[in-house]
């Protein structure tokens, strides 16, 4: 069983800081691939707009099919999380190689069914977006179930689980914000699309070797006090009740809000910061930097909370009023960056990066601390209350997940055309 909560927690295994390091490259991994599916159907799906919305529909639905299914899997008795996560990664490694091969058949086919489907738009679009399904689904999936699985190896308690849990996920965002930034600033102009989806899978295939080696070495007894030198039987799943599931349905609704307003800032800051691939990838740079800062800043104060539900109401509750302040602190930047403009010439390529970083930042940063403050509170209360650590995390982050696809699709086909963008927000 997992630790009893009323008795003192062992102290973290020295793995934890080789699995928060494994995790942050996971992150960066992650964010190559979702930048260059994106690029890469493009080609299949006509244009832009439809490829950002697909590839990111895919991804983020395989990411809540892989926590639902992996955080059931990590709880089954004598398995070891962190040799699965090492071996999702060689997965997603090895279709990162393949998806070139997987693109030219998915083009094949396409090719063969146009003469069938041409005609309609519903069945042409309902064609390509299931080859982005076939083609995507099972590496999106793998990364789904990385964090049930790792936070299943790290987690001795299920009182101080949400310190453990928040701490990976903040090191897997803040490694998405390397990946973003590399991947739009420098990959794909200096290495072109097929090196950077290379790069990408040779970082992940190096974190799955080295999670496999590193399982293997702990249980051979040269980490005698480590997690998996010493596997915990899983408990048995309770019926969350009460103030749990209240947090749950906050959790997912939190999602829905995150991302229709990280669609609403987005369109907004493309109004006066030129709208190129530098500036998307300013824009989801700045996003994810704030969730994983709050993350890791909220992370080791969670065990010591006495009212969690109602630290996760107060954060929620600030998310909403400094998204609103972002309303007319659109109007004030705007002068400030037009004033700025006037006054000085920035011609490098580092200065236009950092102008437009600067803005997105000063718009996103203190309501996505909050978003990512929240989640180790919310995983605290949650997870404590199931007991199982996979299955409680993996329903978490998978109605989290589903929350931010629907807030996605709220904010691009509802908000914006019937209350405009301020409004929206």
């Amino acid at each position: 069983m997992l630790t009893d909560p009323r008795t003192p927690a062992r102290r973290t295994a020295p793995s934890g800081p080789v699995v928060l390091a494994l995790f942050l490259f996971s992150g960066m991994s992650g964010l190559i691939y979702e930048v260059v599916w994106s690029r890469l159907f493009s080609t299949v799906l006509g244009t832009t707009v439809y490829a950002v919305a697909t590839v990111l529909a895919v991804f983020m639905g395989g990411l809540a099919l892989g926590s639902w299914v992996f955080g059931r899997v990590a709880d089954r008795p004598g398995a070891n999380g962190l040799r699965i996560y090492g071996w999702l990664e060689l997965v997603i490694g090895a279709f990162a190689l393949a998806l070139p091969l997987l693109m030219r058949l998915s083009n094949h086919v396409y090719q063969l069914v146009w003469p069938l489907v041409s005609e309609s738009f519903a069945l042409l679009m309902f064609v390509r977006v299931g080859l982005a399904v076939l083609v995507l689904i099972v590496p999106a999936t793998m990364m789904g179930g990385t964090l049930p699985v790792l936070s299943r190896y790290l987690v001795r308690s299920t009182e101080t689980g949400g310190r453990e849990i928040g701490l990976l996920y903040a090191a897997n965002t803040l490694g998405a914000v390397g990946g973003v930034l590399l991947t739009g600033f420098f990959l794909l102009e200096r290495l072109g699309i097929a090196r950077t989806l290379a790069t990408g899978a040779g970082v992940s295939t190096a974190v799955g070797l080295v999670a496999i080696v590193w399982a293997r070495r702990l249980q051979a007894g040269d980490g005698a006090d480590s997690p998996a030198a010493e596997p915990t039987p899983a408990a048995a799943p309770r019926r969350a009740t009460g103030a749990a599931q209240v947090a749950l349905w906050v959790f997912a609704l939190s999602g829905v809000a995150a991302l229709a307003l990280e669609v609403l800032w987005t369109r907004s800051l493309a109004y006066f910061v030129s709208v190129d691939t530098w500036a998307f990838s300013s824009m989801l740079a700045a996003f994810l930097l704030g969730i994983g800062g709050g993350g890791f800043a909220v992370a080791p104060l969670v065990p010591g909370l006495r009212r969690p539900l109602a630290t996760l109401g107060l954060l929620q509750s600030l998310i909403g009023l400094s998204a609103a302040a972002s309303v007319p602190l659109f109007r004030l930047l705007n002068e400030l960056w037009l004033s700025a403009r006037a006054a000085t010439e920035v011609s490098s390529v580092y200065g236009h990066m950092f102008q437009k970083l600067a803005c997105s930042t000063a718009i996103m940063l203190v309501p996505t601390l909050l978003m990512g403050a929240s989640f180790p509170v919310v995983s605290r209360i949650y997870v404590g209350a199931r007991g199982a650590v996979g299955q409680g995390l993996g329903t978490l982050y998978a109605l989290n997940t589903v929350g931010a696809i629907l807030g996605s699709l709220l904010a691009g086909f509802v908000l914006i055309p019937l209350l405009g963008i301020q409004r929206g927000i």
